[in-house]
Parts: structure tokens; C-alpha cells; sequence
């Protein structure tokens, strides 16, 4: 597949604060903290 991540993906899934969405066959992943700093991670299989 093809990753594209804006961050760590490992940093995503060390916070609790981070929230998964599935849409279709692509996962989005949102980092729910400072939103200055705010990571998402698109992942696409």
C-alpha cells in the first residue's frame, strides 16, 4: 500500500488522544491535542 503520514505513525499510536477513522479503504488518524501541532496520518491500502 501507500503511506503518507505527516508524523510518526508511532506517535499516533502512543497517544490516548488520538481518534481513527475509517472511510472506505483509507484509515485517518487525528491527533486530538495541541492543534498547533496537530499530526493527521493518512494511510491507504
Amino acid at each position: 500500500g501507500i503511506k503518507q503520514s505527516a508524523s510518526s505513525s508511532a506517535v499516533a499510536k502512543a497517544l490516548p488522544t488520538s481518534t481513527s477513522v475509517n472511510v472506505g479503504h483509507s484509515k485517518v488518524t487525528i491527533l486530538i491535542g495541541d492543534l498547533a501541532a496537530q499530526a493527521v496520518s493518512f494511510t491507504i491500502q
